[in-house]
């Protein structure tokens, strides 16, 4: 009985553990997930208990979190973050196995663990670009949008250059929390004058600019003055960021996936391609 216990103690620490880790982003909620499921399934497997006592306790440690997880997921069809309901029950699986095969799975283990936190910082992230960057709506001419700088001065597109828009609005926390990344990719391109980048603020209603961005970034500023302008750009949602080639079409619209592992939509090479156009 009190290994049952430990069961429903378990599935509720996996649960409440799983849900909050979704904070830390999902890279990180995959990891956490397929980590906690696994060590989960290692504490309660016996090898000397009967398989249909293994078989009660590891579905009460994996069910409820199967359940909530995948009622939200398949209702709302987040396919972006199926890998993660799926960790949880290759953990437990994988945890059934080592306890079947070796009688201190520690070496195992610990390849597995290292397997899962590869998978999280390479295989994952580009899962997410390929999911949620479908580049759709891209390859059409930059649109008419009045644009205006810090002291109210015109822009307009010009040709011959590529441009990198930052996309956000003044109620987008996440958008002023990417600015710093934004800043580390502009800078790599300081040296480049056919490469500019500007962080388009775009218009909520109700809302003035009185958030204007004040810290002495590299990357210039801009203000979009008509609401329309969201529409115009077919966009929904920001932070969105904006590739703009030498012929004035935006090539890329997504997610700034600038590190060494984005190997899918890396925007460092989709700059690159620009400029070749």
């Amino acid at each position: 009985m009190k290994r049952y216990i430990s069961a429903i103690l378990a599935a509720i620490v996996a649960v409440v553990a799983a849900f909050f880790s979704g904070y830390l982003g999902w890279n990180w909620q995959f990891f956490v997930v397929g980590l906690i499921y696994f060590i989960g399934g290692l504490y309660l497997i016996r090898n000397e208990d009967s398989k249909i006592g293994n078989i009660i306790r590891t579905l009460v440690l994996s069910v409820p979190f199967l359940i909530l997880f995948g009622v939200n997921m398949f209702t709302k069809n987040l396919y972006h973050i199926y890998p993660i309901f799926f960790i949880s029950i290759l953990s437990v699986v994988l945890a059934w196995v080592f306890k079947s095969q070796f009688d201190k799975p520690v070496i195992p283990s610990i390849i597995y663990g290292l397997v899962l936190l590869a998978t999280t910082f390479t295989i994952m992230p580009n899962w997410l670009n390929f999911t949620l960057d479908k580049n759709t709506n891209v390859n059409f001419e930059f649109p008419n949008i009045e644009l205006a700088d810090n002291q109210g001065n015109a822009f307009s597109i010009e040709k011959d250059k590529t441009y990198v828009f930052d996309l956000w609005s003044v109620t987008c926390k996440p958008c002023i929390e990417k600015f710093p990344d934004f800043e580390e990719l502009s800078l790599e391109y300081e040296n480049n004058s056919k490469v500019e980048f500007y962080a388009i603020c775009l218009p909520v209603k109700g809302r003035n600019y009185n958030d204007k961005i004040t810290k002495p970034y590299k990357f210039k500023s801009l203000y979009a003055s008509s609401e329309n302008s969201w529409e115009l750009l077919n966009v929904q949602n920001v932070p969105k960021y904006l590739v703009v080639n030498n012929k004035s079409a935006i090539i890329y619209k997504g997610r700034l996936n600038d590190k060494w592992y984005h190997f899918y939509n890396n925007i460092n090479s989709i700059i690159n391609y620009a400029q070749l156009q």
